[in-house]
């Protein structure tokens, strides 16, 4: 499966899609823990792959691990795919 955000920046709904993002964010940052991370920056945007290393972060979606790799922002948007189990790869843009 793969997770897609939009990015909400200077849309007419960016306050509720930011607070949305924001509150899910606050669920499950704690969960940071239990994922080993890799983050190569490149122009405009930043890749990345997430391992999932602990048990408690074993039931994250696409859409969980996109939010926490940007640090529950997504303002510009990214995606985010299951590569296999525990395993996903993705981006985030950053302008």
């Amino acid at each position: 499966m793969v997770a897609a955000f939009a990015g909400y920046a200077y849309s007419p709904d960016e306050s509720e899609r930011r607070e949305a993002i924001q509150d899910r964010y606050q669920e499950i940052e704690h969960l940071n823990a239990a994922i080993a991370w890799h983050w190569a920056p490149t122009d405009g945007r930043t890749n990345f792959t997430a391992r999932i290393i602990g048990e408690a972060a074993l039931d994250l979606s696409e859409s969980d691990i996109l939010i926490l790799a940007d640090g529950g922002n997504l303002c510009f948007g990214g995606l985010c795919q299951q590569e296999s189990p525990g395993v996903f790869s993705g981006y985030y843009s950053i302008d």
